[in-house]
């Protein structure tokens, strides 16, 4: 009996010394990207982007309130956003964009409900569409297509609602 509560003393201070390690590292890996949107952006961007997208901005404001022990509100507020894709050719200078997000945890799960997203620009922007020089796509392929986009929007319509949804561009060219 001594052997097996002395496991459970060492198993359990191992699960603390797990947990107090990744909370920590998350902890400071937050924090790292909180006061350094800019290269945080960068490694994201290298990693997770196509090489040929690029997302530039001259001024941005990134800011949190705790307003519960589960629930965050986000704000967020970029200007002269450039967003450039190469192919298809995409081109579009955005004079501001403002974004407020309230985030839940565990209530019952996680959702992100979108309180105000503005996107304004004063300038033209610019799509050129590709031709596509491919084969056609088996019938197959596009009811997977169809059933796969269905199951993900209705998960996200689950984990993710719209409050307000404001879109001012000049000119789409």
């Amino acid at each position: 009996m001594t052997s097996v509560l002395k496991f459970l003393k060492i198993l359990t201070f191992g699960l603390v010394s797990l947990i107090t390690l990744v909370l920590i590292s998350a902890t400071g890996l937050a924090t790292w990207a909180y006061l350094h949107p800019q290269d945080t952006w960068q490694v994201l961007s290298r990693r997770y982007l196509p090489a040929d997208f690029s997302i530039a901005w001259r001024r941005g404001h990134v800011s949190f309130q705790h307003t519960s022990w589960k629930q965050w509100t986000m704000d967020v507020l970029f200007e002269d956003l450039l967003v450039l894709k190469t192919s298809p050719a995409l081109t579009a200078p955005i004079d501001q964009l403002h974004l407020m997000a309230e985030i839940k945890f565990f209530s019952p799960s996680w959702s992100i409900r979108l309180k105000e997203l503005t996107i304004e620009s004063k300038k033209q922007i610019t799509y050129q569409s590709e031709i596509s020089t491919a084969q056609p796509v088996a019938q197959a392929d596009y009811e997977e297509l169809i059933s796969r986009t269905i199951r993900y929007m209705k998960f996200l319509q689950s984990k993710l609602a719209f409050d307000h949804l404001a879109i001012h561009v000049a000119d789409v060219v």
